[in-house]
């Protein structure tokens, strides 16, 4: 098999490798589930093209004589743009909104802080209590002590008259000294009574002190359980808010779970589909791009082993043909390129004598000038000219 032959097969399969290479890359980012996904894909799209390009390029620096007979490239795998994307961000239903006004409309209602009717009143109660003064007793301005007095004085001298007129009736009603003697000590013992009652009055004024203090902290007791009484119908008030605060936030609560979870089972469901579309469309795309690139391929290959043998043939004439012969005539029509090729495989050979022969006979046909020969001289030969 012939160097041409051999870089033809060399080109085709590095085209086949850069498309597969181009290929993985289109899939890596075409499974991207970013929204940008479409936009890249048609980026990828193009891009085994410009592959095929660049190693078309590099296998003719590399063969100037396949330069002539590279493959088409304009044969590339062109994908289906990759539109998978999840559904729009979840948006909650009236149902939701609702729910969630009502908790919000119950957070608004939370009670103030207790505020009792009672809290001045207990403050200023226990002022008095606190504040009170001591008990004393003053007798002479006890008003039932000079009740008692004014009683006890009439009584004396009531008795003290009796007791003067008795002893006047036992003298025969003549006035006497023992008569005022006797009388002045009856009105005496009847005064007597009033100092025995003292003690009971200061006794009765302390027991009217103590039954006003007893009084006032009754008051404040009875004020006490009234604020509890309010106090406890403020709490059950609170505990009845933070009831219905719960109730309200578990209904919300319910509410969106219910309606998220539909929207995430529909998104899921559609982005599966969509996944399953986009698979199936890109397999078929790919079956059919590679159907394409194996007849294109066949095809070629099929006109390179054709031009690969004529070339041979008029390398292999022109090498054997006897000294002193005409140049051949196909000398007359080649291009660089070919020149190159040709003197290239004489040159694989390892024969000087063969690229010698090549290069004399080119220059003699006039295809080159002697300039052009030296340095082909140069190039090709093993041992220099």
């Amino acid at each position: 098999m012939s160097t041409n032959i051999r870089n033809v097969i060399k080109n085709a399969t590095d085209k086949l490798r850069d498309n597969v290479e181009q290929f993985s890359d289109w899939w890596e980012n075409a499974t991207n589930m970013q929204s940008s996904s479409a936009g890249a894909s048609k980026s990828n799209a193009s891009s085994p093209s410009s592959g095929t390009s660049k190693n078309t390029s590099s296998s003719s620096s590399s063969s100037s004589g396949a330069s002539k007979n590279t493959a088409p490239s304009d044969l590339s795998f062109k994908p289906p743009a990759a539109t998978v994307a999840p559904k729009g961000d979840y948006k909650p239903s009236g149902t939701v909104n609702q729910a969630l006004s009502a908790l919000e409309a119950q957070l608004a209602a939370k009670p103030a802080e207790y505020r009792g009717e009672w809290e001045n009143k207990l403050k200023e109660q226990m002022d008095r209590i606190l504040n009170r003064e001591e008990f004393s007793y003053d007798l002479n301005s006890d008003p039932f002590y000079q009740q008692y007095a004014d009683l006890f004085a009439r009584q004396g001298e009531m008795a003290m008259l009796d007791t003067m007129g008795r002893a006047q009736g036992a003298t025969g009603g003549y006035g006497s000294s023992y008569a005022q003697s006797v009388g002045q000590q009856a009105y005496q013992e009847h005064l007597k009574g009033l100092t025995d009652i003292a003690p009971e009055l200061y006794s009765q004024a302390y027991d009217r002190y103590a039954r006003e203090g007893d009084r006032l902290y009754d008051e404040y007791a009875l004020m006490k359980q009234e604020d509890s009484e309010d106090y406890a119908r403020y709490q059950d008030g609170v505990a009845r808010y933070y009831d219905d605060l719960d109730r309200a936030y578990d209904r919300y609560d319910s509410e969106r779970s219910f309606d998220y979870s539909k929207y995430a089972d529909q998104r899921d469901f559609d982005y599966a589909k969509a996944v399953d579309e986009r698979d199936y469309n890109y397999n078929k795309a790919l079956a059919e791009y590679n159907k394409a690139l194996d007849e294109r391929n066949y095809k070629y290959q099929l006109e390179s082993d054709k031009l690969a043998d004529e070339r041979y043939e008029k390398e292999y004439a022109a090498a054997t043909a006897p000294t002193g012969t005409s140049v051949p005539s196909a000398y007359k029509n080649m291009s660089m390129a070919e020149i190159n090729s040709l003197l290239a495989d004489a040159n694989a050979s390892g024969d000087d004598k063969l690229v010698q022969a090549i290069i004399d006979d080119l220059e003699k046909a006039g295809v080159i000038t002697g300039v052009i020969a030296d340095t082909l001289y140069t190039k090709y030969m093993v041992g220099g000219k």
